[in-house]
């Protein structure tokens, strides 16, 4: 059961890094495209966590970290990073 138990840590520890790696690698592709300003919406994750089918998914996303990830790289290269309120409406042209 140990040996189990040990390999189950392992992957999720892999799978931790893997994601962790990915969303590294996404902040900077959008950062090096140089744009303007970027803008992120500001998401309603405890709203989000109280669905139960989906608060272990949204749980792993890691979207404060990709948040913080965008705000860091975009000011390390002088882009403007703009947070959308959820409510804010939208023109669909």
């Amino acid at each position: 059961m140990i040996k189990k138990e040990k390999l189950l840590l392992i992957l999720n520890h892999r799978l931790t890094d893997i994601r962790h790696d990915h969303l590294h690698h996404i902040t900077s592709e959008i950062v090096k495209r140089e744009p303007s300003f970027i803008c992120i919406e500001d998401l309603n994750v405890k709203g989000m966590m109280k669905n139960r089918h989906l608060s272990k998914a949204v749980q792993q996303q890691g979207f404060y970290e990709f948040r913080r990830q965008m705000e860091y790289k975009s000011k390390w290269n002088n882009i403007q990073v703009i947070i959308a309120d959820q409510f804010l409406k939208r023109s669909v042209a």
